[in-house]
């Protein structure tokens, strides 16, 4: 098991079962791998057949002087092992003109067996051929009754009793190839080497794929958490022509799903109470773990609250908030930087009143929120994130907004975030929890570290819905971790944590 994701004291059922699921890809191919060697086992056997024929014997005299007869199921047991001697054998592949069977396979593929409870011995040969099983199973019965006569000169015949041929071997059933059997016991394998594939996978996967090992490795409170959406919801989305990264906030502002932007909204005012930051960052390790839809997502449901908002997009490598809003092709951040257009005609106002729909207004009934698009990416990314103009440009928005939110470039893919990370006043940073990796938040906590804005939180996303709140390191309740203030330490720009006692809900 992942040491990051499982630890031996809270290992469960429930754990167990999640790595099953999680990997249950793996299972079932194994699973068809052993069902597939059982088909081939199958094929590559070819069919044989099985005939008995049935041999009655009697009860004999006892020798001379004998006081006790002997009991009849070791007779019978005795009789069984005499047929099953080489030289009866011998003689009944002799007496069948069958010559290309050696005697070790013909003492393989065939059995006597005594039956405790009557004087029966079944004689059971398996052949390829069907004719040829019934013809040696009454042969193999015949020499055995002649075996029987030549020793000991008939004495031993008078002490067991005669042998009689009851009933000679009648048409071969068959008997091989088992396929039911071999199918069963192949996929049988294949499960169980999947199940043992599966916790090695999971064992040497570099992703932690847990809330708590996330927050423990990056070294910082929980700001909010949004489930994974489910697959069918998703589906039912991308059949209907709608986008999978929605604005919630504004498509469904009363929905189940929006519900998460506003404790997200409340934790961030919690957090940001004793450093009233106005220019927030929200950045992620690496792409595509949602940093861009939960700033927009938090933009919005801040401006439902009645403040003014600016979302800034300085993501130049991968813009997605023009998409988002869908307002592509507008100018950005990168034209007001460099002269070619004013703020006012950079910025673009947005309604965000569900009533009316996403559309650009003059005047927002809720507040206010503006967008600043990326514009066009310039050819030189640091000395954009390095000129006083984009310092300036931040400067002037921080006049007119109440807050100020930024899509920062990723921290760990390139030097773009760690530039930007200077000039804001706090950060918090999103984390995929399926494509969380060790290695890579491990390098994000060093670069936090050099950071000097303070870092409110870890927002987690791709939260599995079966990993609930209750799992929490942090407590019961979904936010509680909230009540964790983070405070610089010095100029370094390490963390704090103060418990307080504030409620988060």
């Amino acid at each position: 098991m992942n040491p990051h994701t499982y630890s031996p004291q809270s290992l469960t059922i429930r754990d167990y079962a999640r790595v099953l699921w999680r990997r249950r890809w793996t299972i079932l191919a194994a699973a068809l791998v052993g069902l597939l060697a059982g088909v081939a086992v199958t094929l590559k056997e070819g069919a044989a057949y099985t005939a008995s024929a049935q041999v009655l014997v009697g009860i004999g005299q006892p020798p001379q002087g004998a006081n006790q007869r002997v009991a009849p199921d070791r007779l019978n047991q005795t009789q069984a092992e005499l047929a099953e001697t080489p030289r009866v054998a011998q003689r009944t592949l002799a007496a069948a003109g069958v010559s290309d069977v050696v005697l070790e396979d013909f003492l393989a593929e065939s059995k006597v067996t005594a039956n405790p409870e009557t004087d029966i011995l079944m004689f059971s040969v398996t052949d390829r051929r069907a004719a040829r099983a019934s013809a040696l199973a009454t042969q193999y019965a015949r020499e055995f009754i002649a075996a029987r006569r030549t020793i000991d000169k008939g004495d031993y015949v008078r002490q067991v009793g005669n042998a009689f041929l009851l009933a000679p071997a009648d048409a071969a059933a068959q008997t091989e190839p088992e396929a039911t059997r071999n199918l069963i016991l192949g996929l049988a394998l294949g499960l169980i080497l999947g199940i043992v594939l599966a916790f090695i996978r999971e064992a040497v996967d570099p992703r932690l794929r847990s809330s708590a090992a996330i927050l423990e490795r990056v070294g910082l409170p929980l700001l909010g958490r949004f489930p994974k959406a489910s697959g069918l919801r998703l589906t039912q989305r991308r059949r209907a022509g709608a986008r999978t990264d929605r604005l919630t906030m504004l498509d469904e502002p009363d929905g189940r799903d929006a519900e998460p932007y506003r404790m997200l909204r409340t934790n961030v005012d919690l957090f940001n109470i004793e450093h009233g930051a106005r220019t927030i960052m929200v950045t992620s390790a690496e792409r595509r773990e949602g940093k861009s839809t939960t700033v927009a997502n938090l933009a919005i449901a801040l401006a439902h609250s009645g403040r003014r908002v600016v979302l800034v997009d300085l993501d130049l490598r991968r813009p997605e908030l023009d998409r988002l809003f869908e307002i592509e092709g507008r100018a950005g951040a990168a034209d007001e930087v460099f002269g070619r257009v004013t703020l006012e005609d950079a910025l673009v106002p947005i309604e965000i009143d569900p009533a009316h729909g996403l559309r650009q207004a003059g005047a927002v009934p809720v507040g206010r929120l503006e967008v600043l698009p990326a514009g066009p990416m310039p050819s030189n990314h640091g000395e954009y994130f390095a000129s006083e103009q984009l310092r300036a440009l931040l400067g002037r928005l921080k006049e007119r907004a109440d807050l100020v939110l930024v899509d920062g470039p990723p921290l760990v893919d390139t030097g773009d975030g760690i530039v930007a990370a200077a000039e804001v006043d706090a950060i918090a940073v999103v984390a995929a929890v399926d494509e969380a990796r060790e290695p890579v938040l491990s390098e994000l906590r060093r670069v936090l570290h050099t950071c000097r804005a303070v870092k409110l939180g870890v927002i987690l996303t791709e939260v599995p819905r079966e990993d609930t709140y209750a799992t929490s390191p942090i407590g019961d309740a979904p936010f509680q971790a909230s009540t964790q203030v983070s405070r610089p330490n010095g100029s370094n720009g390490s963390v704090q944590h103060l418990h307080g006692s504030e409620s988060a809900r």
